[in-house]
């Protein structure tokens, strides 16, 4: 039994570890920055180094294609990210490019021929960003975001995301004739992540199949308001932008647990932002997820009814745009029996869950069969310093993604 190299693994989760780690103990490596340049190219150098065919698109989504018997056979699609949040963990991401490599050594070093050619994918900025576009590099691959939604994008630095594209070796002008991966390009793609939650710590169970990726819905408000003196202002004159969003924060949350859907809002400008002057302005983002689009309009409608309160108790006005509305993904059945079968040939326990993050696998299934293998995160935490997956759990998911590729190589065409 072909099985992978825990030592290798372990050395290079720590390697692009040390690529934007910060005094906190965390990873700074957030899309198109120095240390995102610093890991694509120790990447490449690793991928080019196992005489593997590397090259980035024009979203600088990077590939790297190991031969087939047939090349005329849509490639098996392996990968994820390798950017981080800010102050974020090792492994969320990065994990499951490290292993789509594993496979291909494992491959290289056994040699096993496959009847399909492999494919490693990094994908760009698939965290969010300053440029409002996450899972950027699989969007726009599956042909979600075109150029003239990119072209004159700037990020909350006044860069614009043509100067960063081509930092990462894409060119955004290559776009503009139509760049899209057609459906049935790839046989599948599967994509392993950490679980970001308590399911399979609390189960004890070392890896979970993913069913589906849940809805993920996205509207930035508006808040405006009146700024003015906040000394000679008195409290009954006041028209405060940022009051009047603390009071849509409440109100967030309250409808969010009576619909039982998850709602967050986790970033807020507030302007002018000094100390003695009464906001006039605030922008927010707020973010719903659920199972169910039903569910998710249902519990953003009421917020939205529920704001004629606070615009007429605070005197603000409130302009709304959608920013995201991404439906709720199933993974593909026939990738999930494969996975199944994998985990009962190694007698591996495993969980069947739905995850509540979202992924770059969301994307890839409009044009592939897609799959999701999660491992425990320890205490479940994620997108933090203390990040942390057991070095046994990730090379038992790893040894099963094997064997699910040599599985779907013998059966899988195309989607």
């Amino acid at each position: 039994m072909i099985t992978s190299n825990s030592s290798r693994l372990l050395q290079r989760i720590e390697e692009f570890g040390k690529i934007g780690a910060n005094r906190q103990g965390g990873v700074d490596r957030p899309s198109f920055s120095a240390a995102d340049v610093e890991a694509r190219q120790k990447l490449i150098q690793l991928l080019q180094d196992r005489k593997l065919k590397v090259t980035v698109d024009p979203i600088g989504n990077i590939f790297a294609r190991r031969k087939g018997k047939d090349e005329a056979k849509p490639p098996i699609l392996l990968g994820s990210h390798i950017d981080s949040v800010p102050n974020g963990g090792k492994y969320d991401g990065m994990l499951g490019v490290l292993v789509a490599l594993e496979i291909i050594e494992m491959l290289d070093e056994h040699q096993v021929e496959t009847n399909h050619p492999i494919e490693l994918v990094s994908f760009t900025a698939e965290e969010p960003n300053p440029y409002g576009l996450s899972t950027l590099g699989s969007r726009t691959l599956t042909g979600k975001l075109r150029y003239e939604d990119l072209i004159g994008v700037v990020g909350r630095n006044k860069d614009p995301l043509k100067d960063a594209v081509l930092r990462v070796g894409g060119n955004l002008e290559a776009i503009k004739a139509g760049y899209s991966v057609e459906r049935g390009a790839y046989a599948c793609f599967i994509e392993l992540h950490i679980e970001q939650g308590m399911r399979l710590i609390k189960n004890g169970v070392p890896i979970a199949i993913v069913t589906d990726i849940v809805g993920i819905y996205r509207d930035r408000i508006k808040v405006i308001g009146e700024s003015n003196h906040a000394g000679t202002t008195m409290m009954d004159e006041r028209k405060d932008a940022l009051v009047a969003a603390a009071d849509i924060l409440t109100l967030v949350e309250d409808i969010c647990r009576k619909n039982d859907i998850i709602g967050t809002v986790g970033q807020m400008d507030i302007f002018p932002n000094a100390v003695n002057i009464i906001p006039g302005q605030t922008e927010l983002i707020l973010e719903l997820r659920a199972g169910s689009k039903d569910k998710i309009y249902q519990a953003r409608d009421e917020i939205y009814q529920s704001l004629h309160r606070i615009k007429s108790l605070r005197g603000v006005d409130v302009v709304i745009t959608n920013i995201l509305d991404q439906a709720p993904v199933p993974m593909n059945p026939e990738v999930i029996s494969h996975m199944q079968k994998a985990c009962e040939k190694y007698e591996l326990p495993y969980l069947q869950l739905s995850s509540f993050a979202g992924h770059d696998a969301t994307h890839l299934a409009s044009i592939t069969k897609a799959g999701m293998v999660f491992v425990p995160s320890r205490d479940g935490k994620s997108h933090c310093p203390e990040e942390y997956t057991e070095i046994r759990d990730i090379a038992v998911a790893t040894d099963m993604i094997f064997e699910t590729v040599l599985s779907i190589d013998q059966s899988m065409e195309r989607s």
